[in-house]
């Protein structure tokens, strides 16, 4: 009887880890060069904010990737963030050229965009936007 309990924990643990290791997934824009992927945030979050930017009168229009920015900030700006991050992730696939220029960001996924490591490391950088020649590793 012990002997089976003891197979049986065995085969829990060894399965636990099966699962752990299958489903875990690295951030593919904390693993590129800074620069590339404050590049390719700029990018997918300027995509995503067109829907919010097309909405606003014409006197006062946010840049597009402002929405990004707030809503990783939490400000109170913020607005339908979750679709922003939704369509960050779908940026790839939306334009033939990023194939091209960011073939490591094909996998990027919504919890990506919303990864408070993530923003902790390019926030700052990506608020920086017009310095992207300034960026080093």
């Amino acid at each position: 009887m012990k002997l089976n309990i003891k197979i049986l924990a065995i085969c829990a643990l060894s399965a636990s880890t099966l699962v752990l290791t299958a489903c875990s997934h690295e951030n593919p824009l904390t693993n590129a060069s800074k620069k590339q992927s404050v590049a390719y945030l700029y990018g997918a979050a300027s995509y995503a904010g067109e829907p919010l930017t097309a909405k606003q009168t014409l006197m006062k229009k946010e840049e597009k990737v402002n929405w990004y920015i707030y809503c990783m900030d939490k400000s109170k700006k913020a607005k339908d963030c979750s679709e922003i991050y939704k369509r960050m992730a779908d940026f790839f696939k939306k334009s033939p050229i990023n194939a091209e220029y960011y073939a490591e960001f094909k996998d990027t996924t919504a919890a990506d965009f919303s990864d408070p490591a993530m923003w902790e490391k390019l926030g700052s950088a990506l608020k920086a936007q017009k310095n992207f020649k300034d960026l080093d590793e």
